[in-house]
């Protein structure tokens, strides 16, 4: 299990974190320009980066398997 942690693998971790994070962002209230704002989730655009995110972090996962094994 610890395998991965070794200084080769940590790399993986960076696009794994990214997708996290951005389709983490996709539920965050988003921004507000004067009197426009605009929200998170369930706008089209949310539903979008939250998808976007998440095909990232899988994907992400998946290199990190394949290397791994």
């Amino acid at each position: 299990f610890f395998s991965i942690f070794r200084p080769g693998m940590r790399a993986y971790f960076v696009p794994l974190v990214a997708g996290i994070v951005l389709a983490a962002s996709a539920f965050l209230p988003w921004v507000i320009v004067g009197t426009v704002s605009i929200s998170g989730v369930p706008d089209v655009e949310a539903v979008w980066v939250a998808g976007l995110g998440a095909l990232a972090a899988v994907l992400a996962l998946l290199s990190l398997i394949t290397r791994r094994n």
